[in-house]
């Protein structure tokens, strides 16, 4: 199966993380049935509250059929993201993804709260910014 593009319009923004983060990713589901894998490590670049851009050495197929696991840390929370393939590219010996976390109404809105704080937390002395992500998250919100 041939790699889709990025997708070019995007429901959230992104965060780009400074520095990347590591984190922990395995196979949680294929076909829906639980499995148990091997973790490995992947760079995780940018977040948003619907899905995640990383890096790893392992080449993942695009398709929907099996759910990923990723581990992580932000600001000292442990998050447990579950979440599926929806772009790959190549450069050299990596390959970069994005993917959609797969998540409740209730858990979107607490990672947009966390990314929030992650933002404050980066550039505390740029207040129009967070104000303008929080009309962002907002405004997303209300669409679901």
């Amino acid at each position: 199966m041939q790699h889709k593009q990025k997708p070019i319009g995007r429901k959230n923004i992104r965060l780009r993380l400074i520095p990347p983060q590591i984190g922990q990713l395995s196979i949680e589901a294929v076909n829906g049935e639980p499995v148990k894998s091997n973790t490995h490590p992947v760079l995780i670049v940018h977040m948003s509250p619907s899905g995640l851009r990383i890096c790893s050495h392992l080449k993942f197929p695009v398709e929907s059929h099996y759910e990923l696991r990723i581990e992580m840390r932000i600001l000292q929370v442990h998050l447990e993201l579950r979440g599926a393939v929806e772009w790959r590219t190549e450069e050299e010996n990596l390959y970069e993804y994005g993917v959609t976390l797969l998540q409740t109404e209730a858990e979107r809105l607490l990672l947009s709260k966390l990314l929030h704080d992650y933002l404050r937390s980066i550039i505390p002395e740029q207040e129009r910014i967070h104000q303008l992500y929080s009309i962002l998250l907002r405004s997303v919100s209300s669409d679901h």
